[in-house]
């Protein structure tokens, strides 16, 4: 599709589903909103990443059945390898299910808080790097059984997991 962008000012209500970002990105404008509940975002092809700047208000929740249980923003591994996505806070940010990246870069960071009010947000990446300024927090919970997705992990690609 060749990505989607959320325009600063703009607000997206996602429906039900898996989008597919193939060959570009997912960008949310900062002072702009998405919403969705049951929803993957796939990342599959060249320059598949994500970017959520600061002062955005993002709230995703994952689907609870499926393939994609659990999982909100999932990266193909073949994909974009070596790339870096991106999620800056500021905002209100909340991202109920797991944050797949296993061969790019996740850039967390910017002003505000990140996974504060999620229940449930573990993050699986190459590389995951933590930035703030000023009053910056990162808050990571993975209380799967709390957020309605018991054993979702036990379903995302084979290799390396943490679980709690």
């Amino acid at each position: 599709c060749g990505g989607v962008e959320v325009q600063a000012g703009a607000t997206l209500t996602l429906l039900p589903g898996v989008y597919v970002m193939r060959d570009g990105l997912f960008r949310v404008a900062s002072n702009s909103t998405v919403n969705g509940t049951g929803v993957t975002i796939y990342f599959y092809g060249n320059n598949a990443t994500l970017e959520v700047k600061s002062y955005s208000n993002v709230n995703l929740t994952a689907p609870t059945s499926g393939p994609f249980r659990g999982i909100v923003f999932a990266q193909h591994a073949g994909s974009s390898a070596g790339r870096t996505s991106v999620i800056e806070g500021g905002g209100s940010l909340r991202i109920v299910g797991a944050v797949y990246f296993p061969t790019q870069v996740l850039d967390v960071g910017g002003e505000g808080g990140f996974g504060a009010n999620s229940p449930y947000a573990p993050i699986v990446a190459d590389r995951v790097v933590f930035r703030g300024t000023g009053a910056g927090e990162v808050t990571i919970r993975a209380d799967h059984n709390a957020a309605g997705y018991s054993d979702a992990l036990a379903h995302l690609y084979s290799g390396a997991r943490l679980l709690n």
